[in-house]
């Protein structure tokens, strides 16, 4: 009697699909996939053996179709990329915005003038936040206080 096990199995079935097993050879591989021991690599071929056990009476089963995972994670990554893309687009449109809008702008550092808005940017930004802080200080300070009843 034919033995066939996890290690030996692969060299079955392609003697198998090879058309070149001896009927002793089949029924091994038959008993071996019954046995629901089958590594996970060769279960694609648990249903067609199951057949061929069962005498092939009723018509073999179709797989059902299933689109591969390396699909989905490409289709993925591609939306991924095209998110990313038109995201850092619109970053780029809305700094560009920004930079038109301080056009011919300058400060004195050191006592040079520098008008590269990339350069000067970080100084206008500092400008604005003093001037939001200022801002917001005297609305504070200009409302009158409320009292409070006891």
């Amino acid at each position: 009697m034919i033995q066939i096990q996890k290690h030996n199995v692969g060299k079955y079935i392609e003697r198998f699909l090879d058309g070149q097993t001896s009927n002793e050879e089949e029924q091994a591989l038959y008993a071996f996939f019954r046995s629901g021991n089958v590594p996970r690599r060769y279960r694609k071929y648990s249903a067609m053996f199951d057949w061929y056990s069962s005498g092939m009476a009723e018509p073999l089963p179709e797989k059902a179709a299933t689109r591969p995972l390396w699909r989905w994670i490409a289709a993925a990554s591609v939306v991924a990329v095209l998110g990313g893309t038109a995201w850092r687009w619109h970053e780029y449109r809305e700094q560009q915005e920004w930079y038109d809008c301080y056009e011919g702008s300058y400060i004195i550092r050191n006592g040079q003038k520098m008008t590269d808005i990339r350069q000067i940017m970080p100084a206008l930004e500092q400008c604005m936040g003093e001037v939001e802080l200022l801002d917001w200080e005297f609305e504070t300070d200009s409302q009158p206080d409320e009292l409070v009843e006891i």
